[in-house]
């Protein structure tokens, strides 16, 4: 299910991206916690 955390990652990413103009940055934070958030669940 790694996949899943990916992709929530990159969604929330995105998503902040647009509100922040930081759009590589928070792309790469979002992964980070999709990473994060599939090794706990």
């Amino acid at each position: 299910m790694r996949d899943r955390g990916l992709l929530f990652g990159f969604s929330f990413g995105v998503a902040i991206s647009f509100a922040v103009d930081d759009f590589a940055l928070w792309i790469a934070i979002g992964m980070a916690l999709g990473v994060i958030f599939d090794s706990y669940f």
